[in-house]
């Protein structure tokens, strides 16, 4: 029998329903929601690979991005957004899954303590991206990787080219006119 929020009645898509994440949008007892593998949410990132990683979640949302990557054996995440209620999500979705505080935590930006992490994935559209460039490489050690997501194919170029002094990336992977960077941390110049 599928569990039941709200309304909506909520199937497990994996085969291991343990490593499945539930998350709901916005975060309350009575709003729908839908449970999925964690695969599903890293479709099409088979490079990147979040066990034993400290990872960011900038701009976190309901924080979908860094529940599928604790799911998937990240040691910890920082899930990071400019909205309140984002984080309050993030938390909620959180707690559904029975990952606890020391596993997730959530900040907005300015309150992020000073740290590296081994994989940040940002799904954020590109004008903020473009702003947080530096940040970001400031954000991820040498040898980490950077995910950004959001952006329209013809976005990727230039945005690659705004980050190219800090990150090399693959070519990016695009779908139905959206596409995905995934960038690997240059040493820090001496």
């Amino acid at each position: 029998m599928a569990p039941k929020l709200g309304t909506l009645s909520v199937t497990t898509l994996s085969r291991y329903p343990r490593r499945s994440i539930f998350f709901s949008i916005p975060a309350s007892p009575s709003a729908q929601g839908i449970t999925l593998p964690p695969r599903c949410v890293f479709s099409g990132w088979t490079r990147i690979r979040p066990r034993n990683c400290e990872v960011i979640d900038y701009g976190c949302g309901s924080g979908i991005l860094g529940l599928a990557a604790l799911k998937l054996g990240a040691r910890r995440v920082y899930a990071v957004d400019i909205d309140p209620q984002a984080l309050f999500a993030t938390r909620d979705n959180a707690a559904r899954n029975g990952i606890g505080t020391r596993a997730l935590q959530t900040y907005c930006p300015e309150e992020l303590p000073m740290h590296a992490a081994d994989l940040l994935l940002a799904n954020i559209v590109a004008r903020p991206l473009i702003g947080l460039a530096q940040t970001f490489a400031t954000r991820v050690m040498p040898g980490g990787r950077v995910v950004l997501s959001g952006l329209l194919t013809e976005q990727a170029d230039a945005l690659a080219a705004v980050y190219s002094p800090w990150f090399t990336f693959a070519p990016a992977q695009a779908k139905g006119g959206w596409s995905l960077l995934a960038g690997l941390r240059r040493p820090a110049s001496r």
